[in-house]
This record gives structure tokens, C-alpha cells and sequence, in this order.
């Protein structure tokens, strides 16, 4: 479900009142449904909420590294080319906040973090349609499922699902493969995936009547090595979306102002050379 992939919804009190109203559906085929009607879409207007809690050598969740994220998001020309976002996102870590907006066009990313502006080449449309050669989205599929449900909930379907970790660390690897060489993720490699091993991945989706959803959730936890040590890593996501299946009106920052990225840390190293001296 290319860049909105996310999932779940509800407590227990709520999973009470669910009733089976529409039994006759087969949840794998309404995901699938809810998969191929997300890749059409051309344009999003959302709001994301992450958390994330990093823990060294298994640690108590409590001493972990936390970080929090609240962010808007609104991207068009996804399907049709021409492809443009704009982000607006505070992210707080070790009790300090930070405030940024970025954007991309004309192969281009555009980045403001507390008044800094940057600005560096990056041309997604190519490792968008490099990624879709490998089914960036397969992992949304019902046959990467080990469990999915249907139900109602005042109303309101709600699909629920729990991934197969063993089939999401093996396409972690293809995908990480079909990055090598570009800019997305620096050194990405098969190689590099062998690192990161999922624990548990789970969601849910509230779905609308045309089948797109307007919420959606998401719970990970999955294991990695970094520079030598072993991290466990938990992660909560959080997707509201606006208006799902309706064309956007996507409006973007001047490009005034931005200093390329490579030119900024250039001029920082010599800064340090003149110190030295």
C-alpha cells in the first residue's frame, strides 16, 4: 500500500461490542480490496502520530530512548508523476522538541528545522518505480497474513490483521536490496537486512464504505544491531486520513533560501580546518 502502509484500532471494550454483521465477507479478500484501492491513489492528505522506544540489551521499556512525532502529510502525483509532498512534523527526544517542514519537487528535497534550510537531489519518482518492481506494497497482501479479521463496530468495519514475521524478514531483505545504490537509504544492501529481525507486527483499518480507510494503526516491535549493539526497537503509528479518494490541493513553500546540503558541510569543515590551525 506503497507510503501509507499502518493498521489498528480498538480495545477490548470496544471489541465487545463488535458484531459480525457482514460474515459473508472474507476478511483476506476485503485487505486485498483495501491494498489495490490504496495504490491507486494520487493524492493523501493525512495526519501521522509515531512513538518510538528504543531499548539496549533488553532493557525495562521505562530506561529506554524515546522519541515522539506528530506530523501533517500531503503528497500528489503519486499514480500520474510529477510527484510532491509537504511535511510538517515536531519531534520531541530527551525532552527537547524540534520543528521542521519538508518538502519535495523538481527532484529535489527541501528541509527547515528550526530555521535551518537545506536543501539536497533526490529523484523518488526513480526509486519509486524501482521499488515497485519488487511489490513495495506486498507486505499489505493477505498472504504475508498469519491472521486477519472482519468485524463492526457501531457501524463501522474494522479490519484487523497480524503479520507473518518469518515472510516480512525475508522481504525486509528484498527491499533493502532493491535500495542499494540509492540515495533513500545510504549502504542499503541485502546484507544490511540481515540486522533487523521483526518480532511482531499487527494493525487494524476503519474502512469507509468505498473501501478506502480513514484510520489506520499500526504496532511493531523488531530487533536490530547498530554499530555493534544489539537494540530492540517499539513502534506505534498512528494514521488519521482526510477526505480518502478525493483529489488535494497541495500548495508549497517558496525554494528561496535553501543552501544545498553538501555545500552547508563543506563550508562546516573548513570552519573546523581554520580552528585547528
Amino acid at each position: 500500500m506503497k507510503k501509507w502502509l499502518t493498521a489498528l484500532l480498538g480495545g477490548a471494550a470496544a471489541l465487545a461490542m463488535s458484531f459480525p454483521a457482514f460474515a459473508a465477507e472474507d476478511p483476506a479478500t476485503v485487505l486485498d480490496r483495501v491494498s489495490a484501492k490504496a495504490d491507486t491513489l494520487d493524492s493523501m492528505d493525512s495526519r501521522v502520530g509515531m512513538h518510538i522506544v528504543l531499548l539496549p540489551d533488553e532493557q525495562d521499556v521505562q530506561s529506554g530512548l524515546r522519541m515522539d512525532m506528530d506530523m501533517t502529510m500531503k503528497m500528489d502525483g503519486v499514480v500520474t508523476g510529477d510527484l510532491r509532498y509537504l511535511t510538517e512534523a515536531a519531534v520531541s527526544t530527551l525532552g527537547v522538541t524540534a520543528y521542521s517542514v519538508s518538502f519535495y519537487e523538481d527532484g529535489y528535497v527541501y528541509t527547515d528545522t528550526d530555521g535551518l534550510k537545506l536543501k539536497y537531489p533526490m529523484d523518488l519518482e526513480a526509486v519509486m518505480e524501482s521499488a515497485s518492481g519488487m511489490d513495495f506494497a506486498s507486505e499489505l497482501e493477505s498472504s504475508y497474513m498469519k491472521n486477519i479479521t472482519l468485524s463492526e463496530i457501531n457501524g463501522v468495519r474494522v479490519l484487523g490483521y497480524e503479520m507473518d514475521t518469518a515472510q516480512m524478514n525475508a522481504l525486509m531483505g528484498e527491499i533493502m536490496g532493491s535500495l542499494a545504490g540509492t540515495q533513500v537509504i545510504p549502504g542499503a544492501s541485502a546484507e544490511m537486512a540481515a540486522d533487523i529481525s521483526f518480532r511482531e507486527i499487527r494493525g487494524s483499518y476503519i474502512l469507509t464504505d468505498d473501501d478506502y480507510y480513514s484510520y489506520a494503526n499500526m504496532y511493531m516491535v523488531y530487533d536490530m544491531k547498530l554499530m555493534d549493539q544489539d537494540l530492540t526497537c517499539i513502534i506505534l503509528m498512528e494514521m488519521n486520513v482526510n477526505n480518502p479518494g478525493q483529489e488535494i490541493t497541495l500548495t508549497l513553500p517558496s525554494t528561496e533560501g535553501y543552501q544545498e546540503l553538501a555545500g552547508y558541510y563543506d563550508a562546516m569543515l573548513a570552519d573546523l580546518d581554520v580552528e585547528e590551525q
